[in-house]
């Protein structure tokens, strides 16, 4: 029984994982674009604190849990891929 929870649990932070690294991952070319190069006036560490902790992990963590509990659970195939793509 340990094995299948185990299997299970892994299964549901797939999703989550990739979600936060693209989510982070888009929202610092956007820090560095918008935050440091084009309008470089401000705090840095607020906007870097905004725009990559608050938003690219939130974001992330929406996704990733949007994708883990409805559509890994319901949906397999080139139906969860589409509309995985999609959102």
């Amino acid at each position: 029984m340990a094995v299948s929870r185990s299997g299970n649990a892994s299964r549901l932070r797939a999703p989550l994982k990739l979600a936060l690294l693209f989510s982070a991952g888009g929202q610092a070319e956007i820090f560095v674009l918008w935050g440091l190069i084009l309008f470089h006036e401000g705090n840095v560490f607020n906007t870097f604190m905004w725009t990559i902790v608050y938003c690219g992990f939130g974001m992330g963590v929406a996704l990733g849990a949007v994708v883990a509990l409805g559509i890994l659970e319901s949906l397999e195939g080139w139906k969860a891929i589409i509309l995985t793509t999609a959102m």
